[in-house]
């Protein structure tokens, strides 16, 4: 998704919260302890066997360098997106060729602002991430007009990454097995541990691919977690894609707040999806008793909750924390044990 001036402003004050400005209001005897912590856990997962990539942060978004077919392609890290998507134009550079589909093509593919029903596959012979080269991997491709690739929520199940949003790390396990006892680490740091759900949105669900060893459903969807923002309880989306916190425009209204309509500013998908862009300030963002922002002014759009209908958690689907609040809370997101870890 991107925004015109307002939304990057928001999002340099988020980012600034931990790439550089936080200098400034840290001790530099905390800082040093926090960088000791996350060393440690950074080399329990090594120790496992996971290899870590550090992600380039350019507008307002995780960028991660990747080969497709020995030939170098920048992806950006999205999970807010329940697939992995490849920008048809980039298709004869990267030696690939879109393929027919199995008898799953009705199956549509979840992002943001809606869903894809029609697309190509593409299969590339090999991908490489993080040090990892999986052989062969596939691809969603559309014809969005975004020049990047998008890294989805299949492919970080996969590969049971853990995503550290404000250190612009990623760590993938090329056997697929799930980080162990991180999660004992980080709450003796001081994060709050959150469940991650992953709801069967009602438009997606997993399709099969043809890979090594034969015919394999990848499994997609978002991760989500339960919410109360200004007392109205449901279910919001992680997006490390979107740049800023989005929230519905009933819910909004609904807390009686002031949305202030900003007409010159559209924000878009990485599936090329388009709406207008509002603004309101909200009292508190809360999961549990841990809050994770007060007062903060958030984007609104229209009909996020129509189009998020999980249909499994009867709670309303509220719509998506951005990458500014997930760094300003320091979030690692876990994907193969489902846990969010926060701390301010």
């Amino acid at each position: 998704m991107r925004t015109l001036l307002l939304v990057a402003i928001l999002v340099w004050a988020g980012f600034g919260a931990v790439y550089g400005c936080a200098g400034s209001r840290l001790a530099r005897a905390s800082r040093e302890e926090t960088r000791r912590q996350m060393d440690e856990v950074f080399e329990a997962l090594q120790t496992q066997g996971f290899m870590g990539a550090r992600c380039r942060v350019e507008d307002n978004k995780m960028h991660i360098e990747t080969h497709i077919n020995d030939k170098p392609a920048d992806f950006i890290l999205d999970t807010g997106a329940s697939s992995t998507f490849l920008n048809k134009k980039h298709l004869p550079r990267l030696d690939l060729k879109t393929v027919s589909g199995a008898d799953d093509q009705a199956a549509s593919i979840f992002t943001f602002l809606g869903t894809l029903s029609e697309y190509d596959r593409t299969v590339a012979r090999e991908f490489s991430v993080a040090g990892f080269t999986f052989r062969p991997w596939p691809f969603i491709v559309h014809g969005a007009p975004d020049k990047y690739g998008v890294l989805g929520v299949d492919f970080l199940n996969f590969g049971c990454a853990v995503v550290f949003c404000g250190y612009g790390v990623v760590f993938l396990d090329v056997d697929h097995q799930p980080a162990q006892d991180i999660g004992e680490q980080l709450r003796a740091f001081g994060y709050t541990e959150v469940e991650l759900l992953m709801p069967r949105l009602k438009a997606s669900r997993a399709i099969k691919w043809r890979m090594a060893g034969g015919e394999q459903a990848l499994e997609s969807g978002v991760f989500s977690i339960k919410v109360s923002v200004d007392g109205a309880d449901g279910i919001i989306m992680l997006d490390t894609g979107a740049p800023v916190t989005t929230l519905d425009m009933g819910v909004v209204e609904s807390t009686d707040k002031r949305v202030r309509r900003h007409k010159h500013i559209k924000i878009r998908d990485g599936a090329g999806h388009t709406t207008g862009f509002a603004g309101a300030y909200i009292d508190s963002l809360m999961v549990g008793e841990y809050a994770l922002c007060r007062n903060q002014y958030v984007g609104v759009v229209e009909g996020i909750r129509k189009r998020g209908n999980t249909g499994v958690y009867d709670l309303p689907f509220l719509g998506v924390i951005g990458i500014e609040l997930l760094v300003a809370n320091h979030a690692i997101i876990d994907c193969g044990n489902r846990r969010l870890y926060l701390r301010r």
